[in-house]
Parts: structure tokens; sequence; C-alpha cells
């Protein structure tokens, strides 16, 4: 069996083109999630398996999936992907179609669970005032989407100086540069916020208990964010 170790989609893609140009079948290369420190399977001393010469056509509308499941945390992404992939250009080109298909409907429910989960993080990151006149929070995403929102929060807040931290890694904006680095704690974001007592006392001010939907904000706002 050939092993190959995967972190990104760029990665996965490149190493995908490579076995399948070889005739590799899905039953004889493991993806091993680098993230999740997997141990070592067996190896391949023949060619590159990063090689990325020659063409392989397949549907957008997989691409497109395969881009966004590659942020999901479940280590057997990869393998699903290329299971899913070797099928699609070995005689089910409709593939796609069939809603039904097990590993099919299983990848879309995880490309499902990163979007929802890419736009939690825009939803409920909140920044907090330092005496140095920068922001930081502290952000715990369920799925490895740090980078798939950077533009965004480069976007928003390009004004800023921000850094948002969170167990996976980090996001470091300057004003000019973004930056990427390690996983942090929660215990390294500051606690205290300049501007606190101000938001404590806007919310006090337009706070309707009669407007109080509390199944509506449990679905808003998983049990899983509440201690942030």
């Amino acid at each position: 069996m050939i092993e190959i170790q995967v972190e990104r989609f760029d990665g996965w893609r490149d190493a995908a083109r490579a076995m399948l140009r070889r005739g590799v079948t899905p039953r004889d290369v493991y993806f091993c999630d680098a993230r999740e420190g997997q141990p070592a399977l067996a190896f391949d001393t023949g060619q590159d398996p990063h090689q990325t010469a020659g063409v392989i056509h397949v549907p957008g509308e997989f691409i497109q999936m395969a881009q966004l499941v590659g942020y999901h945390r479940d280590p057997e992404r990869w393998n699903l992907l290329y299971g899913v992939l070797w099928r699609l250009t070995q005689g089910e080109p409709q593939l796609l179609k069939d809603h039904s298909d097990p590993a099919l409907r299983r990848l879309q429910l995880m490309e499902r669970a990163v979007r929802r989960d890419r736009h939690k993080m825009r939803a409920f990151v909140r920044f907090r005032e330092t005496a140095e006149k920068t922001f930081v929070a502290w952000y715990r995403p369920e799925h490895y989407i740090v980078r798939l929102n950077a533009d965004f929060f480069v976007r928003r807040f390009g004004s800023m100086e921000w850094a948002i931290l969170t167990p996976d890694e980090s996001l470091y904006w300057d004003r000019k540069t973004l930056r990427y680095g390690p996983g942090l704690p929660r215990e390294s974001a500051p606690r205290d916020d300049q501007v606190e007592d101000l938001w404590l006392a806007y919310y006090g001010s337009i706070f309707n208990p009669a407007r109080i939907k509390i199944a509506a904000m449990r679905k808003e706002m998983p049990v899983f964010h509440w201690d942030t």
C-alpha cells in the first residue's frame, strides 16, 4: 500500500492526480491526515507521488466540494474524496447526481458542515481591545477553517491591527501583512476588554425581554460556542 501524508487540499489534489495516472485504486493508497499525526502504514519507494504532469478532467462541482471538504476535521476525508474521484474517472461520470450514494452523501454532509462553521466563525469571533490598542480574539472552530476565513477578516477589519487565536493555528494582521502562526490555548488571549463597559451599556439599552426566542438563539449559537 502507498501512504501519502496530506495536510491541505492542494497537496491532496496533486497526489490524487499522480495516483490516477498510475492507475492506483482506492484500495491501494491511503491518504494520511498530517494534521492528526496518524501513524505510517506502508511506504512506496517508486515514483514521486506528488508529480503533477498530465491533465485529469473532473467536474468543477467535485473540485468545489473537495476544496471545502478539505477543511473538515474528519481524518478520512481525503480517502473518501479519492474514492469518489476514482469512480468519476473510471466509468461513473454521473456519480455526483446520485445523492443516495453513501460516500457522496457523506462528503456532501462534510461540505455543509464546513460552510456552516465558516459562517459561525464570521458571526461569533469577538475581538477584545488591549492596552496597546490592538485587538485579539480567541475562537474554537469545529473544523480547520481559519485560512478559509482569513480574507474575510482582512476585508472586514482591514483598518485594525488584530490577531485571531485558535487551537489549530492563528492569524495576525498588522494593517499590511497577514501572517499565520501556530495554534494557541485560550489562556493566550486577553480576558479584559477596554470597551467592555460600553458594550454592556449598549446591549442593556436595547434589551427587550419580550423579543427573546430561546429556541432560535440556541439554533444560531450552538452549545459548542457558549463558553467563548
